[in-house]
């Protein structure tokens, strides 16, 4: 897969990521490497849609957040991935908000609902970010429900973007947070 097309949904916390596209675009060390635009404007580019911070569909707001939805998430990316005008998207990520009291178990077994149903495209699960509550194994709190997700990547050769793990680092290969 040379080019990405990548759908990646997130709200305030996941724009991280999208920061550090802008810097990677920006490193001179890269010399264009990571040329990317938000939005497909130059398709000879990687593409990162990140429509969620516009008000399209997300995992937070009762999607994944609340988990009383609990499809919304394979709704909103299956009506996403059938639209013929988003033929040429290649990789999904969600972003968690806080994924502390959620059912980190449902999130993976949709996720994998999606795997099977689109396989020809990459899908890259991922953690919550920190609070600051240590490794407190408490059913669906953030070390637990981490945890279950990174077992499960590891166990199913999955792509994993691994929030906690992200440091602020001069970027190489051997110290981002994505692992398969």
């Amino acid at each position: 897969m040379s080019t990405l097309h990548i759908v990646y949904q997130h709200t305030s916390h996941g724009s991280q990521l999208v920061t550090g596209m802008d810097a990677l675009a920006a490193f001179p060390d890269f010399d264009g490497r990571y040329a990317w635009d938000d939005g497909g404007a130059t398709p000879a580019r990687s593409t990162w849609t990140t429509s969620a911070s516009r008000g399209g569909p997300r995992p937070e707001r009762g999607r994944l957040r609340r988990c009383r939805r609990r499809h919304a998430v394979g709704r909103g990316t299956r009506a996403l991935l059938d639209d013929p005008a988003n033929a040429h998207v290649n990789v999904v990520m969600w972003s968690w908000c806080s994924i502390n009291g959620h059912d980190a178990q449902r999130y993976v077994d949709n996720m994998e609902k999606l795997v099977a149903e689109y396989p020809d495209v990459t899908f890259v699960f991922m953690t919550g970010h920190s609070e600051g509550q240590g490794e407190d194994s408490t059913p669906n709190g953030i070390h637990y429900n981490n945890e279950l997700i990174r077992r499960h990547c590891r166990e199913h050769g999955r792509w994993l973007f691994d929030s906690p793990t992200s440091r602020p680092t001069t970027p190489t290969a051997s110290t981002s947070g994505i692992a398969r």
